[in-house]
């Protein structure tokens, strides 16, 4: 299996915080928010390469970190640098997993994660469910509050969390599950990914590629549940409230 972590993002929402530095490098508790990531994968025992996928203007800042903490993790970590240097040449996020499965002629189950997610719960049992049941995989979790649900990508699941329904930041969500930005990819569904972009398709959010792919009904696509915290850092309120967590914890 090899990880995918997509950091090529110039979140602007959190400017001017991010403006020039990259937002998952961004310290949350003293430590990065990809070393909480790596923190999280480095002991997955199926996974024998991680990927960073970046752009060309944090390519600097990604080389100085991949230096500083080669020697910590047992596991290769490979940066993939995009020739975007803004956000009118990104990639978008689908677009930087078709640009790195053809990069590094990737063949193996992949495990897709957003660079700007922290998360405290364990990702073994995720992992595990791809030796009994090759369907695509969305790590889910319940915000229990229809409000906030607006503002992510949302699942409905049937009573065998098969994925019924998944709209980006709906007006009226029908449920609080939210994608977490963890997804298992078997191999042999890579190819869905090429047909989509390749189509034409809008390459931005990975929502927008489960929602196709539910359309084109040619494969099943599972939400596991997780317990436990989870912060998307994309405003600078959720920036604050993961420093506060990790300060006192």
């Amino acid at each position: 299996m090899k990880a995918l972590i997509l950091a090529g993002g110039f979140a602007t929402r959190l400017w001017p915080i991010t403006k020039n530095f990259p937002k998952p490098l961004l310290k949350v508790g003293g430590k990065p928010i990809l070393g909480h990531i790596l923190d999280r994968i480095s002991n997955i025992e199926d996974i024998d390469e991680i990927y960073v996928a970046t752009n060309s203007k944090f390519k600097t800042h990604f080389e100085k970190w991949l230096k500083e903490i080669e020697t910590f993790y047992h596991k290769k970590v490979t940066l993939i640098i995009e020739q975007s240097s803004n956000e009118k040449q990104k990639l978008g996020s689908i677009g930087a997993i078709y640009n790195a499965i053809k990069l590094k002629e990737i063949k193996d189950d992949l495990f897709l994660i957003l660079g700007d997610n922290i998360f405290e719960f364990s990702l073994l049992n995720y992992v595990n469910t791809l030796e009994n049941e090759r369907a695509i995989q969305i790590g889910v979790i319940n915000l229990n509050n229809k409000n906030l649900a607006k503002n992510f990508g949302i699942l409905t699941l049937d009573k065998n969390n098969n994925l019924i329904k998944f709209t980006e930041k709906p007006k009226e969500p029908e449920t609080t599950l939210a994608s977490t930005g963890l997804y298992l990819f078997p191999k042999e569904h890579l190819n869905l990914i090429k047909d989509y972009v390749e189509k034409g398709n809008n390459p931005d959010r990975p929502g927008y590629l489960i929602e196709w792919l539910l359309k084109q009904k040619k494969v099943n696509v599972k939400g596991f549940i997780f317990h436990g915290i989870w912060f998307d850092i994309g405003t600078p309120e959720t920036l604050r409230m993961a420093k506060e967590v990790y300060k006192s914890g």
